[in-house]
C-alpha cells in the first residue's frame, strides 16, 4: 500500500509557494537510450557546476545563508519535511542517525537540517564524484565526510538511512544501485526530488537546464513509477510525498511529476 505524505507533513502554504517560486522548471527532451541521451549532453563533470556548489556552501559555513540547492543560496530555512520525518524516525529507532547520501554535493541535505539534526547522534557521509570529494576534503569542517566509493561509505558508517535525494534519474542503471542497498543494508531509504511517470519502463531523456539559471544538460530518466514501487516493496510499502518543483511534460507529451519515497524497514514499523 502506498502512503501519501503531502498532507500529513507538508504544509500546503510551503508545498505551493515552492512550486510557485521554483527555479528548476527544467525541459525535457525524449530519446531512444541512454548512450543518445549522454552524446547529446554537456554532462555532470562541467566543472561550473562544482564551484558553484562550493562557492554557495562555503557562504553557508561563513553563516551567511541559510543552505543551497544546485548550487543556488536561500537566506531563509525550507525544511524537507518527509526527509527530516525519515531521518528523525531512524534515529529514533536506533538511538543515532548515520546517513550515507549518494550525490549529496558537498552535502546540500546536511546543511539544510542542520539545525534540526543539533543535538542528536550523526554522521553523514557523501558519496560523490571526484571533484566534488577534494572540494568537500577542503572545507573548513569535519561534519560531513566524502568519499568515491559507495561500498567504503557503507562499510564506514554502517548506515541506518540511505538518501538518494534529485540523483536516481542521473545514473545509468538506478534500479540496479537501489537493489544493492536494499540487498546490503537494512537502512531506511529516502529518495527525493525525482521525476517519475506512470510508463511502466524508465524513459531516457536529455534533461535542459534553462538559460537564466547557466547552460547545462545532463542524460537522465523519467523514473517508472511501478518499477520504482515494486522495487522498494522489498524493504517496505514505500511512502509517496511531492517534490518542490511542478509537474512537467516531456516535449513528446509524456507527464512527469517530480516526487520523493520514503521506505522504513518492515522491522521497524
Amino acid at each position: 500500500m502506498l502512503i501519501n505524505l503531502r498532507a500529513a507533513l507538508v504544509p500546503p502554504a510551503v508545498s505551493n509557494w515552492a512550486a510557485q517560486h521554483s527555479r528548476y522548471s527544467t525541459r525535457f527532451h525524449q530519446v531512444d537510450s541512454w548512450d543518445q541521451a549522454i552524446e547529446g549532453s554537456v554532462g555532470y563533470s562541467d566543472p561550473e557546476i562544482t564551484m558553484r556548489v562550493d562557492s554557495a556552501t562555503r557562504t553557508i559555513l561563513a553563516g551567511n545563508a541559510a543552505f543551497e540547492r544546485d548550487g543556488f543560496i536561500f537566506t531563509e530555512p525550507d525544511i524537507r519535511w518527509p526527509v527530516l520525518a525519515g531521518l528523525l524516525g531512524a534515529h529514533a529507532r536506533d538511538g543515532y542517525l548515520r546517513v550515507v547520501d549518494f550525490g549529496g554535493a558537498l552535502g546540500s541535505v546536511y546543511w539544510q537540517h542542520r539545525a534540526n539534526l543539533a543535538g542528536l547522534n550523526v554522521a553523514w557521509a557523501v558519496v560523490e564524484q571526484e571533484s566534488f570529494v577534494n572540494c568537500g576534503r577542503d572545507l573548513p569542517t569535519n561534519e560531513v565526510s566524502f568519499l568515491t566509493d559507495l561500498d567504503l561509505a557503507m562499510s564506514t558508517i554502517s548506515p541506518n538511512v540511505i538518501l538518494f535525494s534529485s540523483v536516481l534519474q542521473y545514473i545509468a542503471d538506478p534500479f540496479a544501485l537501489l537493489s544493492k542497498v536494499i540487498q546490503e543494508t537494512q537502512a531506511t531509504i529516502i529518495i527525493d526530488r525525482t521525476p517519475i511517470s506512470t510508463s511502466p519502463t524508465n524513459i531516457p531523456v536529455i534533461q535542459r537546464v534553462p538559460a537564466h539559471i547557466y547552460t547545462g544538460s545532463y542524460p537522465a530518466w523519467i523514473i517508472s513509477q511501478p518499477e520504482l514501487d515494486s522495487r522498494l516493496a522489498l524493504r517496505g510499502s514505500p511512502f509517496v510525498f511531492d517534490g518542490i518543483e511542478p509537474s512537467t511534460r516531456t516535449d513528446k507529451g509524456l507527464l512527469v511529476n517530480w516526487q520523493g519515497r520514503l521506505a522504513i524497514p518492515a522491522r521497524a514499523r
